[in-house]
């Protein structure tokens, strides 16, 4: 009987791994592509998903229909690493409906600025992350189920787990929201499905272009903000001729600029989408109560101001009349400032509800932009039944892809890197899946492409099929583009190309481009050598101000002395730059005091062209003195073994985003201490772990050597490996 069902299998294109049915298709390809699907969506949305395939099996690559029939991630997972063995390589996947959602615990360094305390709520304290799906270096054990929801699946990153993010193929989701009195989610995927055909028989480039920039982002630097539209003009140049169109449009132009926001996302000839703002999963935070020169409006402001603040007591019911007491003498008004009415209540709310964009504004508009990044917060969120990717790819216009993060995201990190290989006609997938963070994540179809907007370089199968080949991609060094050369450059040190180091050196002194020295500063840190210290005193100067900023937090990280010098010269010389300054100031408290006032007091003796050096020497001393005592007064409660235990939690929590090199072997010695709390001393040694750069961090890793060969305590000796293997992962060379 055996003998029967295993022929009858061999004639038919189903194959089965545990509750995992795939359908293969036929034919000869160079690459595939897996649509993952649980059973319940495939049967409802059959021939849509269907003419998915078709279409991608028209474009040459091998389209796999992998039905999940048990719900398990672990199948899933497992299935896809066996197509990425085959000789046909898996390039991608997207997961249709509802496929396990895997909740990440204990990879929080993998985020981009994630550090959640992950004793609170487990919806709340972990990472949404389809990186269990691409990256299978990743190594994932599974904690539980969650109770309340059947498609949530905890795992815990395992200490034994790579702790580098290099995904192995790219990922996206297709599930869409729960509306209340709208389709159901099986409409929507196949509306959604109809619409990704559609558009693909469009022959689109991409020259049209919007970058939206809202209240609060990167302290609203214009420095920040205009050498983001420079490097633009680099990445993407077909945008900047006659005949295509880029807008960079800023929140402080109009108020309230929402309206005009939704006008321009409709635009039927609207390629991309580029918000870099505040977000939350059904909120887009767009403007800000507008600031005004005039002094009636100025005092309407603090009225509104005043009006928040009773709002908030009465909701958290604190007492009022106290509430009203401490803001009226704060700001020395009159306490009829802080009166309320329900027309004053109506037009606050009215007010506030035109400030940002909503969910419910982006399901009676049509989202035109073909594809959206969300660099904010949670506007991502695929774990929830709303979030704002899914209400722009699954409404009625155009948009196809959307990049967004599941949980809270870093404002200063490289957020149009690579951008311009969409112009290239690169699968966004295959854009995508070189940026990752844990919480990033490409919501609708990754196989999306604009058409080249020049000749067809053939990167989709290169980057692919190519990977290994160091001639091909050093060739393209020479490339006009300045994404192309900073692809060759990623692609070379994901292969682990021998003379890295020295190219990125030579390659940052003389490229002209500044995404390209970016990421000649973002790859020359996996080395954290002697050619990263080089090209970080020179990024002090870079014209780019992100390369500036980024470049300062690296140097932050470092803590080598031989970098403080660097960091007193930007002090000095980019005080205008509001974000490097903030990223400078941060890096400077990370030094000891004493010399940091001997490096102020040399080049200040040297310098000529300060008015006024004392008041750029108080204004820096000012600033470390105050770093220094919040830092000692986090030591002193740290050590005090008699002080309550959260509150000595919190001090060692510090650490994490303060990286005091000065004070690491304070750090090291307390987690030494076996008289210590356990539970605090395995605290310090994942605080430790962010220590990933250090000049100092192997220190860090004979600390862990020790706990590992001599220490009795299981969970203790766990975070040591741990600790160690994410150092040594992230530093490639010594």
């Amino acid at each position: 009987m055996k003998k029967i069902i295993l022929f009858t299998l061999l004639l038919c294109p189903i194959f089965i791994l545990g509750q995992v049915k795939t359908v293969k298709p036929t034919g000869k390809y160079d690459t595939s592509f897996a649509i993952v699907v649980d059973k319940k969506t495939y049967d409802q949305t059959t021939n849509s998903i269907n003419a998915y395939r078709d279409m991608l099996l028209r474009e040459g690559l091998a389209a796999y229909i992998l039905i999940d029939e048990g719900g398990s991630a672990d199948e899933i997972r497992q299935t896809l690493l066996n197509m990425y063995k085959e000789t046909t390589r898996l390039e991608g996947c997207v997961l249709i409906g509802d496929i396990p959602i895997v909740m990440v615990r204990d990879g929080q360094h993998l985020s981009s600025a994630f550090k959640m305390d992950q004793r609170m709520a487990w919806t709340r304290s972990s990472i949404p992350s389809d990186r269990f799906y691409d990256d299978f270096d990743l190594h994932f054990k599974l904690i539980k189920k969650d109770e309340k929801n059947p498609q949530l699946y905890y795992y815990s990153l395992e200490a034994t787990s790579a702790m580098r993010l290099q995904s192995d193929i790219y990922s996206a989701r297709i599930k869409p929201p729960v509306i209340e009195n709208g389709k159901n989610k099986y409409e929507q995927i196949d509306a959604y499905l109809k619409k990704v055909v559609a558009e693909r028989n469009a022959s689109n480039k991409l020259d049209n272009l919007m970058m939206f920039r809202g209240h609060g982002y990167n302290s609203e630097a214009l420095e920040a903000w205009s050498g983001e539209q420079i490097s633009l003009r680099e990445q993407l140049p077909q945008l900047f001729k006659a005949g295509s169109q880029v807008k960079f449009l800023a929140f402080e132009s109009k108020f309230p600029y929402k309206f005009d926001l939704l006008s321009e996302i409709q635009r039927d000839n609207l390629d991309v989408a580029l918000f870099h703002e505040h977000g939350s999963s059904d909120l887009q935070y767009i403007s800000a109560y507008p600031s005004t020169d005039n002094p009636t409006e100025a005092v309407e402001t603090i009225k509104y101001y005043l009006r928040g603040k009773i709002r908030t007591a009465l909701r958290k019911k604190k007492d009022l009349d106290e509430t009203i007491d401490y803001y009226t003498k704060y700001l020395n008004v009159p306490r009829d400032w802080c009166n309320l009415s329900d027309s004053l209540n109506s037009a606050d709310s009215i007010l506030e509800q035109n400030m940002d964009i909503h969910l419910s504004d982006l399901y009676n508009i049509n989202p035109n932009a073909r594809f959206v990044m969300f660099d904010a917060c949670y506007n991502g969120s695929f774990n929830n039944d709303e979030y704002i990717a899914a209400a722009y790819i699954f409404g009625s216009g155009k948009t196809i892809v959307a990049l967004g993060n599941s949980v809270n995201s870093l404002q200063d990190k490289f957020p149009n890197e690579f951008i311009g290989l969409l112009g290239q006609g690169v699968r966004v997938g295959l854009w995508a899946k070189h940026i990752n963070y844990l919480e990033t994540h490409l919501l609708g179809d990754p196989t999306f492409r604009f058409s080249p907007s020049g000749s067809d370089l053939g990167l989709n199968k290169s980057l692919v099929l190519q990977s290994k080949n160091f001639n091909y991609w050093k060739s393209l060094l020479n490339n006009p583009n300045s994404d192309i050369q900073a692809i060759a450059l990623k692609i070379l040190s994901e292969n682990n190309y021998p003379q890295l180091s020295k190219l990125l050196k030579e390659t940052y002194f003389k490229s002209e481009f500044g995404a390209v020295r970016m990421e000649c500063v973002n790859l020359l840190a996996f080395f954290n050598n002697n050619d990263f210290i080089e090209v970080l005193k020179a990024t002090v100067s870079d014209p780019y101000e992100l390369v500036r900023r980024l470049g300062m937090e690296f140097i932050g990280k470092n803590g080598s002395p031989e970098l403080l010098p660097a960091i007193i010269y930007s002090q000095i010389f980019d005080a205008t730059s509001k974000r490097v300054m903030y990223k400078s100031s941060t890096a400077l408290s990370f030094y000891d005091p004493a010399i940091i006032i001997v490096e102020l007091n040399k080049q200040l003796a040297t310098n000529t062209n300060l008015l006024d050096k004392e008041q750029t020497r108080e204004r820096i001393t000012a600033s470390i003195l105050s770093k220094a005592k919040t830092s000692s007064d986090y030591m002193k409660e740290m050590k005090r073994k008699e002080g309550k235990i959260k509150e000595r939690e919190n001090a060692i929590r510090y650490i994490r985003n303060m990286n005091n090199h000065y004070l690491l072997s304070d750090y090291i010695n307390f987690a030494k201490d076996e008289s210590e709390d356990l539970s605090l001393r395995i605290m310090m040694l994942e605080a430790l772990s962010w220590f990933q750069l250090s000049y100092r961090n192997t220190e860090i890793i004979s600390l862990c050597d020790d706990i590992i060969q001599h220490s009795d305590k299981q969970d203790l000796v766990y975070q040591a490996l741990k600790t160690k293997n994410i150092i040594l992962n992230k530093n490639i060379a010594s």
